[in-house]
């Protein structure tokens, strides 16, 4: 059972220890969050109904996982896109070697609302604006759909699949983009969030049913609510100073489960913040909206 922390607005969840947790993922036919831990190359997921966790560890380095209308996984790995079956714990290859340069690696992914997987690549040396965001379509086809970013983060689509929300945690700001979502395009770029003044990076995100965007802040010891006009409405308190990314599940979507990792911290971190790297869960009172399914 999750234990809760009263100076904080959330419960621990999941004690692990992540060195990075990302991609958290929710499975609502199984009531089971997955999640990766890019750093020591784990799978990770963990059952609401028997509270139950389990962790693969893999010869490749996950960094986004999405679920597949085959009800298996999506992975990026290293510079690949392939499939996990969950039951055969099997791996197959859908895109090798998407781009070819060793300075960059993918990072955060999400489903689009027409079934596409959107992923981004950061900088290895998480300065040099050298990322990309690819666009994976149902054919297993790429397209380059945005680049110049550093650090490609957060990404998420309004409830009326109008706009895209894209993060570059280097620059400190969350983008906005008109989205069609009958071709996949996107363009009218605009700065949606400019945080460059606050504690902390954005990094990865979701959206909720009432088109709010809900934002890890690394570094930060917090998740931000913003409004669909980029206005900051609320901010949940952490034990852990570094988030990394959220998502909403259980039954009735209403339930945000929060990643963080211990990567970095100081040697004496587990004095200061001992929960760094594990799995929180917060009752956000409001619904988020059901994980899209890529459709190849």
């Amino acid at each position: 059972m999750a234990n809760r922390d009263y100076r904080y607005n959330v419960e621990h969840l999941v004690e692990i220890n992540n060195e990075l947790g990302e991609s958290p993922l929710w499975y609502q036919n199984s009531q089971t969050l997955f999640w990766v831990d890019i750093q020591k190359n784990l799978l990770c997921q963990y059952s609401l109904r028997t509270h139950l966790l389990k962790t693969l560890h893999l010869n490749i380095i996950p960094t986004s996982i999405a679920i597949r209308k085959t009800k298996d996984l999506l992975v990026s790995a290293d510079k690949s896109i392939m499939a996990y079956d969950i039951e055969k714990h099997e791996f197959i290859v859908l895109k090798k070697n998407v781009f070819i340069t060793d300075k960059m690696r993918f990072n955060d992914g999400s489903v689009d609302p027409a079934g596409r997987y959107w992923i981004g690549t950061m900088d290895y040396e998480a300065r040099n604006p050298i990322g990309l965001l690819y666009k994976f379509n149902t054919d297993y086809s790429t397209e380059v759909m945005e680049n110049n970013l550093v650090i490609s983060n957060g990404i998420g689509w309004s409830p009326d699949r109008r706009k895209m929300y894209l993060t570059d945690s280097f620059f400190k700001k969350i983008y906005i983009y008109d989205y069609n979502m009958s071709n996949g395009s996107i363009d009218n770029k605009h700065v949606f969030v400019d945080s460059e003044e606050e504690e902390g990076v954005p990094d990865g995100l979701t959206v909720d049913s009432q088109g709010c965007v809900w934002s890890a802040r690394w570094d930060g010891w917090k998740i931000n609510r913003y409004d669909p006009n980029g206005e900051k409405i609320l901010e949940i308190k952490l034990p852990v100073s570094r988030p990394t990314s959220c998502t909403f599940g259980g039954d009735n979507l209403n339930l945000l489960f929060i990643t963080s990792a211990k990567m970095g911290l100081p040697n004496n971190w587990e004095n200061e913040q001992p929960m760094a790297g594990d799995i929180f869960i917060f009752d956000a009172a409001v619904k988020g909206l059901k994980e899209n399914e890529y459709n190849g």
